[in-house]
């Protein structure tokens, strides 16, 4: 793309994204868009001038969306119903920060005739992501996890949706509160520090609040709590635990890829690891799911993991396609009485 030829498409992308592109334009952008090889490249050099770049093939799929949304533009804006925004990181068990990929989310929102798009975060199993909304909040997301909003409600209502696990840093605004959603279970901030813990296949939602305050609404009443206390509900017996002090570093000991247990059934921990390392564990022997183990493993893989269970217990495990199974070694139990 010769450097004329640039700043005219740079021209014409910047009045897209804030709505002031006339009809002539937006037409003339769309034609740069499919016919010019040229903007491939552009996107490049901009992912490369990124902080932390992504690796090509990240890249190559972004670029994707971007033709597919001018596509989709050309048949009609008003049928896109889909949400606005997947994001796959694919570097497994890594904290990772994404500019790009948030400049992109804010894009997709602003958008003409779109913003009732939802726009929704998705981390899979293996994989941690890190995302800044539009108010400038930053938000860490932990494995098997998705948060969305919807660009309607901002910026006059700062809300969002979580399922999985996310921990908050929260711009603050006295006007605007800052609210997350997780099912039964509302936490309420105007500028703060906290971990929304609220996975489905866990019994208890969590929120632990680091630094500020935040209000926690579940359907059994309010609690306001202070930094190092932490506020429980149970789904299933609709019970909500007061609040509770805690060790907030253990809480969010997953920003830093640090595995952190205290006291914990093997069967509970086994949970977080196949979130984590995205696997499947299989328990050989059911003796062994009650076995308890307390330790902190910082950066740790799965491998080491397995070792360090294997060598503070009678366990053995075989790792398959995938899928890890774990058993009693009968030879050791006596080591271990």
């Amino acid at each position: 793309m010769m450097k004329r030829d640039k700043e005219r498409f740079e021209s014409l992308l910047a009045g897209w994204l804030d709505g002031t592109i006339s009809e002539s334009d937006r037409q003339l952008l769309l034609g740069i868009i499919g016919r010019d090889r040229g903007v491939e490249a552009w996107f490049e050099t901009q992912i490369d001038g990124e902080q932390a770049p992504l690796d090509r093939e990240t890249s190559r799929r972004m670029l994707e969306r971007i033709h597919r949304v001018v596509e989709r533009e050309n048949r009609a804006l008003k049928r896109l119903r889909t949400r606005a925004l997947m994001v796959r990181i694919s570097k497994a068990a890594a904290m990772i920060a994404l500019p790009l990929t948030t400049a992109f989310a804010t894009w997709r929102v602003m958008l003409p005739d779109v913003q009732s798009v939802p726009v929704e975060v998705i981390v899979e199993r293996g994989e941690k992501a890190s995302v800044v909304l539009p108010d400038g909040s930053k938000v860490w997301l932990n494995s098997d996890s998705r948060l969305s909003y919807s660009p309607d409600s901002w910026p006059d209502e700062r809300s969002v949706s979580l399922v999985g696990e996310a921990y908050f840093e929260v711009q603050e605004d006295e006007k605007r509160p800052f609210t997350v959603t997780a099912g039964k279970f509302d936490v309420k901030v105007l500028g703060t520090r906290f971990n929304v813990k609220a996975y489905p296949e866990d019994r208890v939602t969590t929120s632990t609040l680091v630094e500020g305050s935040v209000e926690v609404t579940t359907p059994n009443g309010s609690y306001t709590i202070e930094p190092g206390w932490q506020v429980g509900y149970d789904a299933v017996d609709n019970v909500t635990t007061p609040p509770t002090q805690v060790d907030t570093a253990v809480q969010i000991a997953w920003i830093d890829n640090k595995l952190v247990f205290t006291d914990e059934l093997l069967e509970t921990i086994v949970t977080t690891v196949e979130r984590m390392y995205n696997v499947e564990v299989v328990f050989a022997s059911e003796s062994i799911r009650s076995r308890r183990f307390s330790g902190t493993l910082p950066n740790a893989g799965l491998k080491e993991f397995l070792e360090v269970i294997s060598l503070s217990s009678p366990i053995s495990y075989v790792v398959k396609d995938g899928t890890v199974y774990l058993s009693e070694d009968s030879r050791r139990i006596e080591l271990y009485r």
